[in-house]
């Protein structure tokens, strides 16, 4: 028979090899913890991956159409002015700062392609109060379309509304762009994957 010592050093040894694989054990689940807590809903309804091809075919087939037909129509649109000097500033006040809205909505959409959702949260704020200006003209859009300016403007008997009714009309070809406009403001807000969880790491 072996002694007592014998049988108590090695009950130590056995107790200290389950204290470190213990320690080893909770070391490796406290990153992955850390990464659950990050994570959001988005997350798990669809990879950031998935999102950015996503939104590359919002870009082919939503925003690069309506961008050149807006930009047509704008030319169009001054071109039919003529010589009234009131009509151009009337025109360009509503105009001019969509195209702006829109190259900054362009921008955002860019910089979600390149460098996903962490590139996107750190853009500009001015970027993002463009972005938002532009989608609330779209919305005026919709809302002249729906007024019935018969009960407030005079309408010539060749039922051509004066300016700016048709300008602000007009606006309602940006409505398609809340769909990219809103995915970009979901992965701003929501995403909250791999950087967060990294980061947890690394510190």
């Amino acid at each position: 028979m072996l002694p007592n010592n014998a049988w108590s050093g090695r009950d130590v040894k056995w107790t200290a090899r389950h204290e470190r694989a213990a320690l080893s054990c909770a070391h490796v689940a406290q990153p992955t913890r850390a990464a659950g807590r990050s994570s959001s809903p988005l997350d798990s309804a669809m990879p950031e991956s998935a999102s950015r091809l996503l939104l590359a075919a919002e870009g082919l087939l939503i925003v690069l159409p309506i961008s050149l037909v807006i930009y047509f129509l704008v030319l169009l649109d001054f071109v039919s002015l003529g010589h009234m000097p009131r009509s151009y500033i009337c025109v360009s006040l509503i105009f001019l700062p969509g195209l702006i809205s829109l190259f900054f909505g362009w921008c955002l959409v860019l910089r979600f392609l390149h460098g996903g959702a962490a590139t996107l949260r750190a853009s500009p704020d001015y970027t993002w109060h463009f972005a938002l200006f532009g989608a609330v003209l779209s919305l005026i859009g919709l809302a002249s379309g729906l007024i019935p300016w018969e009960l407030f403007v005079i309408i010539p008997p060749d039922n051509e509304y004066p300016t700016p009714i048709p300008e602000l009309r007009g606006l309602m070809i940006a409505l398609p762009l809340l769909i990219p406009y809103l995915h970009l403001v979901l992965e701003r807000q929501f995403r909250r994957n791999l950087t967060i969880a990294s980061s947890g790491r690394d510190g």
